[in-house]
This record gives structure tokens, C-alpha cells and sequence, in this order.
């Protein structure tokens, strides 16, 4: 499964680079694949359900405030709290926003401009990577 959430992230990283955008099918179909690892593994359904939380939150707040938060980034964080656990997946958010936003500013003080929209799976993706090489899997 590691690996599997390693090449959905690589995926969304080029096409969020690339095009501005996510693959809702994509994403749909890691869900369930990672619903359906879930269940078939020793994850009970209250795992399950804290893991997927911070996914769900996301969406609901890129629904509420769609300028803010894309609706493709908070279903990436669902897919990612489908495999790993709630700390993996708060780890993996938390890593992603302090290299965002350490991309942020560096941008505006190299460039001296304002960055219009920034693509977040990349950031994700380093976080994923900085868990896998850290160890830090519970």
C-alpha cells in the first residue's frame, strides 16, 4: 500500500504542476482501494474513521471556502487517511503547510511578487516521502 500512495501522490503532484487540478477519478478510485485495504486488514471502523477525518474536514472547508483550499487537496489528504493513520496523515498535512508556506515567502522574496495559487501535492508528496524515510508509520 506504501507504494501505492507513492505513485497516486507522484500522479497528482505532475497533473496539480501541470494542469491546475486533480483527478477526481483517480482520487475515487484510491479511496475505495484504500477502503477496502482497510477492511480487509485489523483496522477497526473507529481507526478508520478518525484517519479519514482530516480528509473530510478539508473537503468540507474547500467546499465552504473554495478560493482558499481546492477540493482536490482535501480529497488526497481522504485517500492518504484511507491507508496510514491519523498521525501519519497529521504528520504528512503538517509537513505539507510548513513547506508551503516556506515556499510562499521564499517566492515572494526572491521574485518580489505576489504568488497567485501554489499546486499542493508536490508538498504532500515530500511530506509522504519525509514519513517513509523518517520510519514514522504507526
Amino acid at each position: 500500500m506504501k507504494l501505492l500512495l507513492l505513485l497516486f501522490l507522484i500522479i497528482c503532484s505532475v497533473t496539480d504542476i501541470k494542469y491546475k487540478k486533480i483527478s477526481l477519478w483517480l482520487s475515487a478510485f484510491f479511496v475505495i482501494i484504500g477502503l477496502l485495504f482497510r477492511t480487509f486488514s485489523d483496522y477497526t471502523f473507529y481507526d478508520t474513521l478518525v484517519s479519514v477525518a482530516p480528509g473530510i474536514f478539508l473537503i468540507l472547508l474547500g467546499v465552504l471556502c473554495p478560493s482558499h483550499i481546492g477540493l482536490g487537496d482535501g480529497i488526497m489528504i481522504l485517500a492518504c487517511g484511507c491507508t496510514l493513520s491519523l498521525f501519519d496523515t497529521l504528520f504528512i498535512i503538517f509537513t505539507s503547510c510548513v513547506l508551503s508556506i516556506v515556499y510562499f515567502f521564499s517566492y515572494r522574496l526572491i521574485k518580489k511578487a505576489k504568488c497567485a495559487s501554489v499546486a499542493f501535492a508536490p508538498f504532500l508528496l515530500t511530506g509522504y516521502i519525509l514519513l517513509l524515510i523518517t520510519g514514522r508509520f504507526l
